[in-house]
């Protein structure tokens, strides 16, 4: 069975991730992900997913790296899901569910309790373990020099 390639966006901002719903009708309405979706004949995965952020968020955005996949059986069909990382591009107007789904940033540590659809949940686990490890990190790094953070001013 051939698969159907679906990109997902992991946009980060201040902290928090953007997540959305599926359409209130939708099998999977109570579940989050990353925002996308299917790949056309044609299309790169980068060109996908500034498609597919356009029509459900009316946004745009610059596609920076894939950062993870995940390959997932549902039902009878097979869906290989790319994790590409991305920004808004400076001029993008602000995303905006154009299709009748939730939308909202979530805090990146709270990812792994999040209702995830199944193909997102490791990513997001994953993502979740990495920003409370750095927040770990941070407080109790007791060697670190405090002039390193300190803010220069110029006089």
């Amino acid at each position: 069975m051939k698969p159907v390639h679906v990109t997902a966006a992991v946009i980060r901002k201040n902290r928090r991730i953007l997540l959305c719903g599926r359409a209130r009708k939708s099998v999977y309405a109570d579940e989050l992900e990353f925002p996308g979706g299917k790949q056309e004949p044609g299309e790169t995965l980068p060109q996908c997913l500034q498609r597919e952020i356009r029509e459900e968020l009316g946004a745009d955005v610059l596609v920076l790296d894939q950062i993870g996949e995940n390959i997932v059986q549902v039902g009878d069909k097979c869906y290989h899901l790319h994790f590409l990382r991305a920004m808004f591009r400076p001029d993008s107007p602000e995303p905006v569910p154009r299709e009748g789904q939730k939308m909202f940033w979530g805090r990146t540590a709270e990812l792994d309790s999040a209702p995830m659809l199944p193909g997102d949940a490791h990513l997001a686990a994953l993502l979740a373990e990495a920003e409370k490890t750095e927040n770990l990190s941070i407080r109790h790094n007791k060697t670190a020099d405090p002039a390193f953070y300190a803010v220069k001013e110029n006089n």
